[in-house]
């Protein structure tokens, strides 16, 4: 069992849940988005965040990680777990590890039932590293949807 030293959760909106399980056999710090609810898109996210002590940065990293991002769809709207250092940033050169509901992750990542197991093991790429690193579940709106006239706010 390990702890979570440097590890702080937050979430924002409807029915999303951060949860730090480390203390119990196979636990886990958890994120994420309760099934069966109304959600408005880009205002729902459970993160965990990693900070590394004053003055120290990550030289490497290596995460076992486990999950899915099954559930309902919308037009252009999706249900998505990823990871990101050293910024906070669903973006190329900052995000990684992602898995998108839909046909881009229909299996989820890793295996849930051996939390330690290799299909589970995320090498964090050098690029990410850093003094922050960050895990997200979140429902979300497709760049093109907002473009095409829809954006944060918008009720599916």
């Amino acid at each position: 069992m390990a702890p979570a030293d440097g590890w702080g959760g937050s979430a924002t909106g409807t029915a999303t849940v951060t949860a730090d399980t480390c203390s119990q056999p196979g636990g886990a710090l958890i994120a994420g988005l309760v099934a069966q609810t109304t959600r408005t898109a880009n205002t729902n996210a459970a993160t965990w965040a990693f900070a590394a002590p004053t003055g120290e940065t990550l030289v490497s990293a290596t995460l076992w990680r486990a999950g899915d991002a099954d559930g309902s769809a919308a037009a252009n709207a999706f249900y998505e777990i990823w990871f990101a250092g050293p910024t906070n940033l669903n973006a190329p050169g900052s995000a990684f590890g992602q898995c998108v509901g839909g046909s881009t992750c229909p299996e989820g990542i890793g295996e849930p039932t051996q939390p330690l197991g290799a299909k589970n093991v995320l090498v964090v790429p050098d690029s990410s590293l850093g003094t922050h690193l960050y895990l997200n579940a979140s429902w979300r709106m497709s760049r093109s949807a907002w473009n095409l006239g829809g954006g944060p706010g918008v009720t599916f």
